[in-house]
């Protein structure tokens, strides 16, 4: 099977080399491009924007959005059945897993969502993307970029529709580079998007290049009024360093669990609830949990936890198969086992749960609360929490790279813990347990407006209050 991981606008042939996935069944089309193909692709779709998208109603945009979302939520939509062929392959991520995250990438993004993300992002409303509106001071418009670059890092799919969906409602050309680990769900979704509306498919670009390329990363640094780049902090460096526009970057990133002692009232149901989080996308996305902490002065109840939160990994692997691993990432995983076993042969209150090394998610139970990253692909540490106001001290130099905590616990529990941790840490992100995999549109990842951080805003200040046209 042969797939493009590349959607170009204003390049009517391109060469394309193909390369081959580990177990030979996808053939991945990536174009073989030149500096002086990037920057007329660049050209094509900026002025694509001029012509087709800068004066177009936000409305318009939100109902063609909405409209391909939806498309993309059913079994039977060309694109969505090439992708559910081909990401097992490309991604490493088993049939069932991709069967199960594709609809989810596409849940947020109906057009009520949709509508409320953009005036909760723009607080005086949606139509400013439009027209002047009124302010207490005058007037005032907001502008997005002529060009947005997008450059992506890892394995999980779908990483760059978010930055696609808020490049168009802020009227933006886009330009997404994919990562190696997941180049072509972008690729489909820009195509899918060129084939339901033209027009808006005209301002978007998408392709691959090696890391490293310094040629071509330059045509879109040198272009992109906003940049945004995920990958390792050293990636957002560079990439700061060299960008001539704006740049939001998001480094690394991780995430973990807590469990209050109201929840482990119903630890089963809670340990379902955690297998689940830690599971989706093999663990490999910075809203998976790798730490688990359960709140309460019985250390046993925590240990107890830890073989429960086993039991329900184990469980929902029969329907939600993790996917092969590599050499590389089974030998780290008996690593983190072997070294667990060995702390507990030595003395250290350590327990090892789950299936042997090189098999399915390990579980291990430490008192030590320090907090410590796993090697991802369901493997999880369960660590005893006295009181919450302990988490920043046992969170350490770590607290520098959490992106959510997702809580089994009542509201005021969740409130407390954002207390504990908005001032002593990065958390951009504190959510109910379940649905810690299921972002809503309008989280503000790395802390900032999706929407919002993308703009440029231009107020008439007319001396009192302003009437909109």
């Amino acid at each position: 099977m042969r797939v493009p991981a590349h959607h170009l606008p204003g390049l009517s042939e391109i060469a394309a080399r193909t390369e081959a996935t580990a177990d030979g069944t996808v053939q991945i089309e990536h174009a073989t491009l030149l500096p002086d193909l990037l920057a007329r692709v660049l050209d094509a779709i900026t002025a694509a924007r001029g012509a087709h998208l800068a004066r177009r109603p936000v409305g318009d945009i939100i109902t063609t959005i909405s409209r391909l979302a939806s498309e993309w939520q059913r079994e039977d939509f060309h694109w969505r059945a090439l992708a559910a062929q081909a990401l097992p392959a490309v991604t490493g991520l088993s049939p069932a897993m991709v069967r199960e995250v594709l609809p989810r990438l596409f849940s947020s993004l109906a057009a009520p969502a949709l509508r409320r993300f953009v005036d909760a992002e723009m607080m005086v409303g949606g139509r400013a993307l439009d027209t002047v509106v009124a302010t207490p001071a005058g007037e005032r418009l907001a502008v997005g970029p002529d060009l947005l670059a997008h450059i992506g890092a890892g394995n999980v799919p779908g990483l760059g529709i978010p930055a696609l969906v808020a490049g168009l409602l802020a009227k933006s050309a886009v330009v997404i580079k994919t990562p190696r680990g997941e180049p072509i769900l972008a690729a489909l979704v820009a195509r899918s998007l060129a084939e339901r509306d033209p027009d808006l498919g005209a301002c978007v670009a998408v392709a691959h290049w090696p890391g490293g390329t310094a040629a071509l990363d330059e045509v879109i640094l040198s272009r992109a009024e906003v940049v945004t780049v995920e990958g390792d902090d050293e990636t957002v460096a560079s990439v700061r360093a060299r960008a001539r526009g704006r740049v939001l970057g998001f480094g690394r990133r991780l995430s973990l669990a807590v469990v209050t002692r109201e929840a482990l009232q119903d630890s089963v149901a809670v340990a379902a609830d955690a297998a689940r989080a830690v599971s989706l996308y093999d663990q490999q996305g910075c809203l998976s949990p790798q730490v688990v902490y359960v709140e309460g002065e019985r250390i046993e109840a925590s240990a107890a936890f830890a073989e429960t939160l086993a039991a329900a990994l184990l469980e929902l692997d029969a329907s939600l198969p993790r996917g092969a691993l590599t050499a590389a990432e089974q030998a780290a995983v008996r690593e983190l086992r072997a070294d667990a076993e060995w702390r507990a042969i030595g003395g250290e209150d350590v327990r090892v749960f789950g299936v042997p090394a090189g098999g399915g998610a390990t579980v291990i139970y430490e008192r030590d609360p320090r907090f410590a990253p796993t090697q991802g692909n369901r493997t999880v540490r369960v660590k005893p929490l006295e009181r919450i106001d302990r988490l920043p001290e046992h969170l350490g130099a770590w607290a520098r790279h959490v992106e959510a905590v997702g809580v089994a616990g009542p509201p005021e529990r969740m409130r407390e813990i954002a207390l504990a941790l908005a001032h002593t840490s990065t958390v951009s992100r504190v959510c109910p347990l379940a649905g810690m995999q299921d972002p809503p549109l309008d989280w503000r990842r790395g802390g900032v407006g999706r929407l919002a951080s993308l703009l440029r805003w231009v107020d008439v200040e007319t001396g009192g209050t302003g009437a909109a046209p």
